[in-house]
């Protein structure tokens, strides 16, 4: 497996993780996300329960969708994008990036 291949496993496996620790059911999710798209106006809070999964397995949500997860789990965005922000600043530090 590649660098990149793993960096997307290890976003993947902690989106889960975090919605494991959390308690938080995907239906929980949807009706959160509904409710902040239609608070804000903005309709990409919203996440259908098929893309909560997809997003612990392969797909990369957007800014939205993600301040949506962060809220569900009740944890910082930062939190859920340790793997890539770690990755990032190794690789400043060795002059990669």
């Amino acid at each position: 497996m590649d660098q990149r291949s793993d960096l997307a496993k290890a976003f993947h496996e902690n989106l889960r993780a975090a919605r494991l620790r959390s308690g938080i059911s995907t239906r929980a999710i949807q009706e959160l996300g509904a409710d902040l798209a239609e608070v804000t106006g903005v309709a990409g809070f919203a996440l259908e329960r098929s893309s909560i999964t997809r997003y612990e397995t392969e797909s990369w949500p957007t800014v939205p969708k993600l301040i949506t997860l962060a809220r569900a789990y009740r944890v910082p965005v930062v939190e859920l994008l340790a793997p890539l922000l770690e990755r990032i600043d190794g690789n400043t530090a060795e002059g990669e990036v």
